[in-house]
């Protein structure tokens, strides 16, 4: 991974990377520090409405990430993939896999 990183550095000195924590509820966003050493929590965004069956709130989500990605400079995408005890993918995967679609 830090090799990719290193590629995202020489192609854009500016560039950031984005974490994304996606949660059935709620969505915790990320950003790298300039240099990409560190992150700082950015944003955590709200999808209980989605939970309720109200459409088009996976889309509003999509546009507040979207607009964060364009106005931050952001190259790279990190996503959590929570895994057990025995370092298997958990449940929520699934859930993860289907947003990122």
């Amino acid at each position: 991974m830090r090799s990719r990183l290193r590629q995202i550095k020489t192609l854009d000195p500016s560039a950031r990377v984005l974490g994304l924590d996606v949660g059935r509820k709620y969505t915790g966003v990320a950003i790298s520090d300039p240099q990409l050493l560190f992150a700082k929590p950015l944003k955590t965004i709200n999808q209980l409405s989605d939970q309720l069956g109200m459409e088009g709130d996976i889309r509003e989500v999509a546009r507040l990430i979207n607009n964060i990605i364009r106005s931050k400079n952001v190259k790279g995408l990190i996503v959590g993939y929570p895994l057990d005890k025995e370092m298997l993918p958990t449940r929520h995967c699934n859930y993860i896999e289907e947003f990122l679609n």
